[in-house]
Order: structure tokens, then C-alpha cells, then sequence
């Protein structure tokens, strides 16, 4: 199984009217994520996003909406731009999801603190 180390950040796909991103997840729960984005993503924008959960070969694809944004965070030196922290809620999750969610965060942690 996937540890705490190597389960973070996980590689996302966000999409929806105001374009489509790669971003990172850096924590995850059942009630939604904190994404890692180069750009604020906009407060109450809507966005499909598309993950795999490391260990778990299934993707889940759920509509989140961006509840808090926080910006002008530097980034690492000669490695990353500036980039910010988008909190995420999640709509309605299918129970199968919230299972397979609820399990990984049980096995790995939520992520980074």
C-alpha cells in the first residue's frame, strides 16, 4: 500500500467554464481537497476534477466548488513560480467514492499539515 510520502501530492485534472488546469492535490478528505494551482482558480467557481488515488488503480471524477483561496505563496527556488492554495468542496460524492476516499485517508494521512 501507498504510504503517507509517497501518497502526496497527487496529480489532478481540473476543468470547467473558466478553462482547464493540471494542478496538485496536497490534502484530501471525503468533504473535499486543498489543490495547488499556479493561479487562483476564483471563489465559487465550479470544476470537474479527475484523480487516481495512489494504490488504487480508480479514478474519481467528482464537481468541486472553490470555497477559499490562498495566495502569494512563493515557491521553491529555481524549481516553481509563485503559486497558491485553492480549498475545494466536493459535491455529493457517490458512496463508492467517499468509501474509496474515507479508506485512503485512513491508510496515508490527509496529507501535508
Amino acid at each position: 500500500m501507498t504510504t503517507k510520502a509517497q501518497a502526496f501530492p497527487i496529480p489532478v485534472q481540473l476543468s470547467g467554464s473558466h478553462g482547464n488546469l493540471s494542478a496538485k492535490i496536497q490534502r484530501l478528505t471525503a468533504l473535499g481537497c486543498l489543490v495547488e494551482t499556479e493561479k487562483p482558480l476564483g471563489m465559487g467557481h465550479h470544476y470537474n476534477l479527475q484523480f487516481i488515488l495512489p494504490g488504487y488503480h480508480e479514478s474519481i471524477s467528482a464537481v468541486g466548488v472553490v470555497v477559499k483561496t490562498y495566495t502569494g505563496l512563493g515557491g521553491e527556488p529555481g524549481k516553481s513560480r509563485s503559486h497558491t492554495l485553492d480549498e475545494i468542496h466536493f459535491k455529493p460524492l457517490s458512496d463508492h467514492q467517499r468509501a474509496l476516499i474515507d479508506n485512503f485517508v485512513k491508510v496515508v494521512g490527509s496529507g501535508k499539515r
